[in-house]
């Protein structure tokens, strides 16, 4: 396994679907009362994510992608750089696919729009409007590349 030992994923496994059966119980408490018995697997899963709240859907998304993760044995590893991902934050956050750098990035707020660069350029001196525009270029060029 690339990511981290079979045995610490069989722990993560069992913390995961644990997260997974707490978000699902009372769909399934409902669905078990009204099921019918030839309803499809398919069907059933796609009523399960209308059902849910956007939060709750989209843990439980996150929750299946790390399982396929620990199945592929990729999980632990960050998905955007490939680095290990620390245990202290698969126990805090199980289903987390990006290692702490990578998720500070993703919560940047995004580069200003160039007509907004625009406008602020013409608030500022001369010399101000060339650093404030070459440290936006580089932002740019670095969330790019």
């Amino acid at each position: 396994m690339k990511g981290i030992g079979r045995e610490r994923a069989e722990i993560y496994r069992r913390h995961l679907m644990n997260h997974r059966w707490i978000l699902t119980r009372e769909y399934w408490k409902e669905r078990e009362a009204s099921r019918e018995a030839d309803e499809k697997e398919t069907e059933e899963l796609r009523d399960l994510h209308l059902s849910l709240g956007e939060i709750e859907r989209e843990r439980l998304i996150q929750i299946d992608e790390a399982l396929i993760r620990i199945d592929c044995g990729e999980y632990g590893l960050c998905v955007q750089c490939g680095v290990h991902i620390p245990e202290s934050r698969l126990d805090a956050v199980p289903w987390a696919e990006l290692c702490i750098v990578c998720q500070a990035r993703r919560e940047e707020p995004l580069p200003r729009r160039p007509e907004c660069l625009c406008l602020c350029l013409a608030f500022l001196t001369v010399e101000k409007s060339l650093y404030y525009l070459l440290d936006q270029l580089i932002y740019l060029m670095e969330m790019v590349f």
